[in-house]
């Protein structure tokens, strides 16, 4: 925490624009000096005075002693539930069995194994299980000993009656600490930083932040672990960066309309509005020394020349680089049993919990009032919350840590045995599982249970390719764009340029007159897999006019143009055409080109000249050589908007209507009908929209990313199919990656490390070797099978996928391979036998431990932290309650956020 105070300043020597441009309302360096010092004083200037900050502002500021608070010595059996965890259930649990011998439920450790009773309750002496640990014969030799401590703490559990603090000691629950480390101080991540300044300015730092602050690392499956979210220099410059830049953008008026009821230079018009302006920046009021702190620093600004506004301006920097701003801060507790967080800590929780972002007004106004003591308002205020389509994206981040989905990104498969994968495939692959996520949890409201089951895959051509899956772009893609009313679609024109068709190119739509198109020079271009090249200059061009297709633009007063390209270069042209209706280079109605780094639109309208001018143009940098989603949708009020893979670049009011258009141009891709305005580079699909998409519709698909029926495929359907979590297992499609995750990640089953001395590398395949058979050389060798036959056979199923998830019946060296199988779930001791990978996610979908599993992870989700003995009778709790509901995503954050976990604070031990 030193670097931080030391660091939180104000750095600028110039102007603060649009500040006064330098003039009378501008800063010079020698008042920076001042304002750097005083913003140093909003800092709090120990690490104890900061953990005791709080959000109740009537504690804000106070310091405590830690060392003075008390706490709750877990009891006896809980400690020896962790002992036996960590020691002994690894071999001694319902699989393994070594020996014979099941130690996670005391009937069975009574009765023994192969040599007798593990126990005699009272007498360690006559207890074998002590025997063995005492002689130090047990853990077997280069396994971790058990410590002094841990000794004794298993021979007072037998004196005392070997009682059990549960009816199964599961090692997934009791490996780790009894009780959580604190967590009251914890840094904002990243999108939260960027969602917290948009929430508070109105400024998006999105890119700015993302490329200069180091990206928060996964600990304990989540990126927003508490424990792992550190601070250093990088991050202390980055903040003082980012706050320089946000200020100077900062709408100041919309801030002072918020914030501000008057701009008088008065103490109490001065006063209020730094009060105001700190409640929403630290997301509960701030205290006396923090007002009189800010007061100071906006006296600076205002002595030396500045209004009321650049003091207001500059008070934000500093707010943007405060403890306050950029951490979640909660008071410790150090009282013996938990008590209520307060009203502004559980605003917080709530919000960070359902949107990854700050308490909206509605929040902070039931914190105020006191409503968020009662569990049923605080029920009320997550359904609302969850009703707002963030609460939809956070969700996706919850998926995409859960599943780590940005391992996709580093993932570098052998390009000689996959040549095919690049950063594309990767991409598609990804947004497969996060649609499909979007799709069962919100568009169909299903148990998350259901993701293994889910016939319903989200694909893009070239993922539709890699899976072997036919792809019909017209019933597709008319899917996808209406909900269910195939009129309504609008499609009047698309071409799929991946599939050679010689020197025709026709239009799939089927909406009327097809307006099929020419390549006027076939020597020009090239097919492949992901589209059409156009290596030197030719065009596709309709051999008549689209009198049709303009007929139905002038109608609806209406129009999308969709186009997935890759540029040769940046140094293209005039504009060069992409896709054009006109007649030559001064007569269109519409046009998309290439003009050097940007893209540009020219649309003609009763308010444009004939030419479609002025352009709407996207921003400098927009041009990109690879592969980009570009859109222009035109609406009947005259509103036109230019997205870029997804984001809005520009907009316009193009006024009046289409009934000037033409109805004798042409339509053109490559090039313009004249033949003299070239675009160079790669399409794989254009299509042509009697109507104005809407954002979400352009969102959702960007890479042609569309919904295909999966229940006719048989090696299709549901989670585990998908690549994006298939590729988990690597090249060789291993069986421990893939049957770790399962477990691990969905059942929440545990396994320790393997010895120091076992060589991990994946055996590769080989004639006469399959990975299945592979793993079966593991599963019959003794020192090996007490681990792995609790997760390998998960993977068993999974056989046919290869290491990037595509399907085969035989591997490269032509090895027969197998999806049946045997599993057992974590904590049971009764296999299940199982046909095919479809019956294998039938079984885990039917399983309470993978829906517990589910579950956990949302708990540990929302509270950032892993989950500890401590927690158990909770976490059963909001288990229960939750699947009763439905077990869909809102019913179990709904119980999370309303249970003892999220509403209470407990002491930093506990039993």
């Amino acid at each position: 925490m030193t670097g931080l105070n030391q660091n939180v300043r104000i750095t600028s020597a110039r102007c603060l624009k649009p500040i006064g441009s330098c003039g009378p309302n501008a800063i010079d360096s020698t008042l920076l000096a001042a304002v750097a010092i005083a913003a140093l004083g909003l800092v709090l200037s120990s690490t104890p005075i900061l953990l005791a900050q709080s959000n109740d502002p009537a504690t804000i500021g106070q310091t405590t002693d830690v060392d003075n608070a008390k706490s709750t010595i877990p009891s006896l059996p809980h400690r020896a539930a962790v002992v036996l965890a960590r020691h002994c259930i690894e071999c001694h649990d319902p699989i393994s069995q070594s020996g014979d011998l099941d130690l996670t439920r005391r009937a069975a450790a009574i009765v023994g194994g192969e040599s007798g009773t593990a126990l005699v309750t009272g007498d360690p002496l006559r207890s074998p299980l002590w025997q063995q640990i005492e002689s130090e014969s047990m853990p077997p030799s280069g396994y971790k000993r058990l410590t002094d401590d841990e000794k004794q703490t298993v021979r007072d559990w037998i004196r005392d009656g070997a009682k059990w603090p549960v009816e199964v000691i599961d090692q997934a629950d009791f490996a780790d600490e009894l009780a959580a480390p604190p967590t009251w101080l914890r840094r904002l991540t990243v999108p939260q930083y960027i969602a917290a300044v948009a929430a508070t300015t109105g400024v998006d730092i999105s890119q700015q932040a993302t490329a200069i602050l180091p990206a928060d690392q996964r600990a304990d499956g989540f990126s927003n672990t508490a424990y792992n979210l550190g601070l250093d220099l990088v991050h202390v410059e980055a903040f003082s960066k980012l706050a320089e830049n946000i200020a100077s953008k900062t709408d100041m008026s919309w801030i002072l309309l918020r914030h501000a009821k008057c701009q008088a230079m008065s103490d109490d018009c001065i006063d209020s509005t730094i009060a105001s302006l700190g409640e929403t920046f630290f997301r509960s009021p701030i205290n006396d020394m923090e007002r009189t702190a800010f007061r100071k620093l906006f006296d600076s600004v205002t002595q030396d020349g500045g209004d009321f506004e650049l003091g207001c301006r500059v008070v934000i920097q500093a707010m943007l680089q405060s403890p306050r701003f950029l951490y979640l801060i909660e008071k410790p507790l150090l009282a013996p049993s938990p008590e209520p967080a307060s009203s502004y800590e559980l605003a917080s929780r709530l919000s960070f919990a359902v949107w990854g972002s700050p308490p909206d007004e509605e929040l902070i106004r039931a914190a105020q009032a006191g409503e968020l003591d009662d569990v049923r308002r605080v029920r009320g205020q997550v359904q609302r919350m969850l009703r707002s389509p963030v609460a939809v994206e956070q969700s996706l981040a919850f998926a995409h840590d859960w599943l780590d989905l940005g391992r996709l990104e580093n993932l570098r498969p052998d390009a000689h045995r996959f040549p095919k994968w690049d950063a594309v495939l990767a991409a598609d692959m990804k947004a497969e599982t996060l649609e499909f996520f979007r799709h069962v949890v919100w568009t169909q409201n299903r148990p998350l249970s259901d993701l293994m089951t889910a016939q319903v895959g989200f694909l893009t051509p070239r993922l539709a390719k890699h899976y072997g899956i036919p792809w019909d772009y017209r019933a597709e893609m008319a899917a996808a764009r209406t909900s269910g009313n195939a009129g309504a679609t609008g499609l009047k024109a698309l071409y799929a340029l991946d599939r050679d068709s010689g020197n025709r190119v026709p239009d799939l739509s089927q909406s009327g007159q097809a307006i099929d198109l020419q390549i006027t020079d076939p020597a020009g271009i090239r097919w492949d897999s992901e589209g059409l090249t156009l290596q030197s200059p030719t065009s596709l061009i309709s051999n008549s006019t689209a009198s049709e297709l303009i007929d139905e633009i002038k109608r609806t007063g209406e129009l999308t143009i969709e186009a997935w390209v890759k540029p040769k270069n940046r140094g293209q042209k005039g504009p060069a055409r992409i896709v054009t209706i006109s007649s030559g280079p001064s007569n269109r109605n519409v046009t998309i080109g290439q003009e050097g780094d940007q893209y540009q639109v020219r649309c003609r309208s009763t308010r444009t000249d004939a030419n479609g001018l002025p352009d709407i143009k996207a921003t400098h940098g927009s041009v990109e050589l690879r592969w980009t989603h570009l859109v222009f949708t035109a609406e009947r009020s005259g509103a036109a908007t230019f997205y870029v893979n997804g984001e809005a670049q520009a907009t316009a009011d193009l006024g009046g209507d289409f009934s000037n258009w033409d109805e004798g141009y042409r339509l053109a891709i490559g090039n313009e009908t004249s033949g003299d305005r070239p675009w160079l580079g790669s399409i794989r699909q254009v299509a042509i929209y009697s109507r104005a998409l809407s954002q979400e519709e352009v969102s959702h698909s960007g890479g042609a990313v569309v919904r295909h029926d999966l229940s006719t495929i048989d090696s299709r359907g549901g989670l585990l199919t998908q690549a994006s979590v298939l590729s988990i297992g690597g090249d060789e499609a291993s069986m421990v990656a893939r049957g770790l995750f399962v477990m691990q990640d969905l059942l929440y089953g545990r396994v320790g490390n393997p010895p120091p001395c076992v060589d991990t590398v994946p055996i590769p395949s080989k004639p006469g070797m399959s990975q299945r058979d592979a793993a079966m050389v593991r599963l019959s060798d003794n020192s090996c099978r007490g681990c792995h036959a609790k997760f390998e056979p998960f993977a068993f199923g999974l056989e046919r996928f290869d290491g990037i998830g595509a399907y085969h019946e035989t591997d490269e060296h032509g090895n027969k391979l197998r999806e049946d199988g045997e599993i057992t779930l974590p904590g049971s001791s009764e296999p299940i036998g199982y046909k095919s990978s479809a019956e294998l996610m039938n079984l885990l979908a039917q399983s309470d431990r993978l829906k517990k599993g589910i579950t956990r992870k949302m708990i540990q989700f929302v509270i950032a932290r892993p989950l500890v003995p401590a927690d158990l009778v909770e976490v059963d709790q909001i288990h229960q309650r939750a699947w009763q509901d439905g077990g869909t995503y809102a019913s179990i954050m709904t119980e999370i956020l309303a249970s003892d976990l999220v509403r209470m604070k407990r002491p930093e031990t506990a039993p």
